[in-house]
Order: C-alpha cells, then structure tokens, then sequence
C-alpha cells in the first residue's frame, strides 16, 4: 500500500518563508490593533475584528477558532466562558487547592502574582494609561513595536520571582506562597522562592486580574 511521506518540510522553502513573514506581519498587526484601540477592542463583534484587522478570513472564521481553543465571552457582560471541559479541569484543580488550604485563614499566605505592561509616551513620560486625546495615528511612522527597545516597553511584577518584592520579603522572614500564571516562565526554583502554577489554560484565575476591570471599563468611557 502507497503512504505518503510528505511533511511540512516538504514544502518548498520559499513557501516556508513567505508563511513565516506573513505569520509575523498578522502577528504586528494584532499588537498593534490592541495597542491603539486598547478595552474597546475587546468589545467589538467577530464580523467588526474580522474587518478591522482584515487578516482575509470572515467573523465566523475567527470565531470558530477561537472556539476550538475554549475561548469564549458573554457578549452582555464580557464575563468569561468556558467548556465543559475546561470547567471540569478548574474543579479539579480547586478540589485539590481546598484539600491543601481548607480555611480561608490558610489563603492569607498565598500572594498572587501577575505583571503590568506600560509604555514611555511623550516627552517621555511614562504612563500606564494614556492621557484623553493622546494617540497615535493608525499609520504614524514613528510608532514601531519593537519589544526589546528599553524605552518602549516596561515591566512591574508583584511577587514574583523577578520583582524586588520577593527579595525584601524573604529577608523579612515572610511565610508565604506565590500563585503564579500557568503560561509565566518566570515561576519557582532558582530562586528560593515557594510557589506554584494556577490550573493550566485558565488566564484569568489570578485573583489580581480583577483589580484592572473597572478600572479599564471607566477609562473607556474617554477618548484617549
């Protein structure tokens, strides 16, 4: 019987360049799409992102697959979905938390952790939210995303195992635990540092995540 042997690295490799490029182009695309339209590109409908990006597939495609990674919200409150499988997944998880922390008592040793992204506007001021009116143009040359330029990018961490805070803690003597994101490469070991991920595939178990919801949802209420 006939098998075929062909694999992706079958493909010419000017074919596997061109996908690469066009990979990252989209990819620059997206980045910049939330950096300029920030929460209020969050509530838009899959046909209006579809358009907005324009990446060449329909609202639907979008949808689909953001589906087949159970990644869904309520279009009324933008509350978080998730399948039954994954729903399944967090109450094991908790299952197995609660058996570790029965009390609530017990969780005052846990510190949670996650990191705040700012950005050096003008006249290189730093600012977490920009201010009404403060933008840049969709096409402005002069606003390039690169990652690894220190003025473009800054990073605060709360108890982590980068942050100056576990440092200053564990010289006090604290007893404590840091949550970490499941998707963090930052979490345990080197460090002398106690701590553990949150269930896997669950971004937003973080406690600290709703410390910025309200916050954002009023600043949408001005242009900026």
């Amino acid at each position: 019987m006939f098998q075929s042997t062909f694999s992706i690295h079958d493909t010419p490799k000017k074919a596997r360049v061109k996908g690469a490029a066009d990979f990252m182009k989209y990819k620059e695309r997206c980045d910049r799409f939330l950096q300029d339209l920030g929460w209020t590109a969050r509530s838009m409908t899959w046909s209006q992102l579809a358009e907005e990006l324009d990446l060449g597939v329909s609202g639907k495609t979008i949808k689909r697959h953001m589906g087949s990674i159970d990644s869904h919200k309520c279009i009324a409150c933008s509350k978080g979905w998730m399948s039954q499988k994954l729903a399944q997944k967090r109450k094991e998880w908790a299952t197995i938390m609660l058996d570790k922390y029965p009390k609530p008592e017990d969780w005052h040793r846990v510190r949670f952790s996650n990191e705040l992204h700012w950005s050096i506007g003008a006249e290189k001021k730093i600012q977490i939210i920009r201010k009404p009116g403060e933008r840049y143009c969709s096409d402005c040359i002069q606003h390039t995303l690169d990652r690894t330029a220190e003025k473009s990018h800054r990073y605060l961490y709360f108890y982590t195992t980068k942050s100056p805070n576990r440092k200053v803690s564990l010289e006090r003597g604290d007893d404590f635990v840091v949550e970490e994101d499941n998707n963090s490469g930052h979490c345990g070991g080197r460090s002398a540092l106690e701590s553990y991920f949150n269930c896997p595939g669950l971004l937003n178990l973080a406690s600290i995540e709703n410390c910025w919801r309200l916050l954002k949802q009023f600043m949408a209420r001005f242009p900026h």
